[in-house]
């Protein structure tokens, strides 16, 4: 070997058993959660609100409140419903005056 180039790792025994993981069996993925793992599970859904509620920078929502962008979102979606509406009215409008009939 060259001096300047690293030794793999040596896979011995220790290590291997240190860094296994151990599934769990099928009785164990089927029991239901302890107290233990259903506060770590309620802790970890808070944060992750929190952290989908967090102001962004230059300001932004209040913890709790939603964002900004969600107003404008729905706001955006509202008008399009009114544009669409208000074609598919017109056009219904248009093709139903007294000129359907034939042509003399």
């Amino acid at each position: 070997m060259f001096p300047d180039q690293e030794q793999p790792p040596s896979f011995d025994e220790e290590f291997v058993k240190g860094a296994s993981f151990k599934e769990p069996s099928a009785r164990e993925r089927a029991r239901p959660p302890g107290p233990a793992q259903r506060w770590r599970t309620r802790r970890a859904r808070k944060r992750w609100r929190s952290q989908r509620t967090r102001p962004r920078s230059g300001g932004g929502a209040v913890r709790g409140q939603r964002d900004p962008d969600h107003a404008r979102a729905v706001v955006k979606v509202a008008a399009g419903v009114v544009v669409l509406l208000a074609i598919s009215t017109a056009l219904w409008w248009f093709n139903s005056g007294p000129g359907t009939g034939p042509l003399p």
